[in-house]
C-alpha cells in the first residue's frame, strides 16, 4: 500500500549516474604521522574550520584537499616544506 503523500508522485524512471560514489569506508591509507604532525594536522583543520563555519571539517577532508593542490607556486612550497622538514 503507497503513502498517501507518493501517490501524487509521478513516476519518471530510474536516473544513472557516471562517476562511482566516493566510498572510503573500509579502506585504509597506512599514512604514518608523529604526534607533532598529527597536532599541526589538527591545529590545520581548526584554522580551515574557522573559514568554513557551516562546512564540518576533518583531518581526512583536510588531507583529501591537499592532493588536489598542484600549482607551481604550491608545489615549491611543499618541497622547501619537505626539505626542512623531513
Amino acid at each position: 500500500m503507497a503513502r498517501k503523500d507518493r501517490v501524487d508522485r509521478k513516476h519518471t524512471g530510474v536516473t544513472t549516474v557516471e562517476e562511482n560514489k566516493n566510498v572510503t569506508t573500509g579502506k585504509r591509507l597506512p599514512l604514518r604521522m608523529t604526534q607533532f604532525e598529527l597536532d599541526e594536522l589538527d591545529v590545520l583543520t581548526e584554522k580551515v574550520q574557522e573559514l568554513m563555519p557551516r562546512k564540518k571539517v576533518s583531518r581526512s577532508r583536510i588531507m583529501r584537499a591537499l592532493v588536489h593542490i598542484q600549482d607551481n607556486a604550491q608545489l615549491k612550497k611543499i618541497v622547501k616544506s619537505i626539505t626542512e622538514n623531513t
